[in-house]
């Protein structure tokens, strides 16, 4: 299956946030990767793998995205994972305080 159609399958499940522009191309991390299927589609299954065999709870997995990326100073998956975290459920003062990088030691794994 061309990489391209992956993305669709993906991407249909995520309307919260925006994926692409107008014309179609792909906005974020992902922009690249059709461009370079010898590279693009093993990253992408890598991707896959990684977000299909996740075991932690959604809410959990989410404040690990979210403080990597503030981390890491990484936008777009700020962005996006925002309004995914606030579909698994984390507040929105939680999620405020990961996104500008203050995640303390008053986050315990059960305090999420």
């Amino acid at each position: 299956m061309p990489l391209r159609r992956h993305f669709g399958t993906l991407f249909n499940r995520h309307r919260h946030f925006t994926t692409q522009k107008p014309d179609r191309s792909l906005i974020g991390p992902f922009n690249a990767l059709p461009h370079f299927p010898a590279y693009g589609t093993p990253v992408w299954d890598l991707f896959l793998a990684l977000a299909g065999n996740s075991v932690l709870p959604k809410a959990a997995r989410e404040v690990v995205i979210l403080a990597t990326a503030a981390r890491f100073g990484s936008l777009y998956e700020l962005y996006s994972h925002e309004a995914v975290a606030a579909k698994s459920g984390l507040p929105a003062s939680k999620i405020r305080t990961i996104a500008v990088g203050l995640v303390g030691q008053f986050m315990s794994y059960s305090g999420l």
